[in-house]
């Protein structure tokens, strides 16, 4: 965006994005793991290290999903691999990637369906 003179040269920042959204989850079952990319750039001028926190908002709650930290030079790009196990109870719910004590967060909406229970073999 620098180059196209839609930023002062010296501004200096964080981008935080899913890099593929049409990958994101829109179902995850109780219990299974749930997987997404995200991606952080480094626009700060210096190297800096960064922890990220991904939580899943049901029924009123923040639930933790996963979390971890990465240290990027400037310029540089990392896409992160995000993998938790999906927590109760079913219903719609939003998960929610942050830099921590960052101000930058994405999300995504997601329903959490019930455990598929699968019945013996009649013998």
């Amino acid at each position: 965006m620098r180059d196209l003179g839609l930023l002062d040269r010296d501004e200096r920042f964080t981008e935080l994005s899913f890099p593929d959204r049409r990958s994101l989850p829109t179902t995850a079952a109780i219990g299974s793991p749930m997987t997404f990319d995200i991606s952080v750039h480094n626009l700060e001028g210096e190297a800096t290290s960064y922890r990220w926190k991904a939580v899943v908002s049901l029924s009123g709650r923040d639930m933790d999903l996963a979390q971890g930290g990465v240290r990027l030079d400037d310029g540089e790009v990392r896409r992160i691999s995000v993998v938790g196990s999906t927590p109760e109870p079913p219903g719609p719910a939003v998960v929610r990637v942050k830099l921590v004590a960052r101000q930058e967060s994405i999300d995504f909406a997601v329903t959490i369906l019930p455990v598929a229970v699968v019945a013996p073999p009649p013998g």
